[in-house]
């Protein structure tokens, strides 16, 4: 945000519009183009905003998690595969040619 606030600040000394910077920006929305500045990676004063992936190997003195208070994702339980540490593989079993949960999806489940 405070690179694109810089931006309009330098293209209104440069003669430049509201009208015009807005314009860009849709030209650019519309063309799908990405919008890139540098970014300053030696400042150790900072904070570093990434996900769990990106932050593998990488160590800081403090970390912040968010979404842990969340629920259970009950969208886990509609894949036909789940590894859970207690129970191992849920699979579903074939009956009537059709797929029905086990006893251990309901554990799973209620766990």
């Amino acid at each position: 945000l405070d690179y694109l606030k810089d931006l309009s600040s330098n293209l209104s000394n440069l003669g430049y519009t509201y009208e015009d910077y807005l314009n860009y920006l849709t030209k650019m929305i519309e063309n799908n183009d990405e919008i890139k500045y540098s970014l300053n990676k030696e400042i150790s004063n900072s904070v570093k905003i990434m996900t769990i992936h990106k932050s593998k190997g990488l160590e800081f003195p403090i970390c912040y998690y968010t979404g842990l208070n969340n629920k259970f994702n009950k969208s886990d339980l509609k894949q036909r595969f789940i590894y859970d540490n207690k129970l191992g593989f849920i699979t579903p079993t074939i009956k009537d040619n059709g797929l029905l949960n086990t006893i251990y999806h309901t554990l799973y489940k209620e766990d």
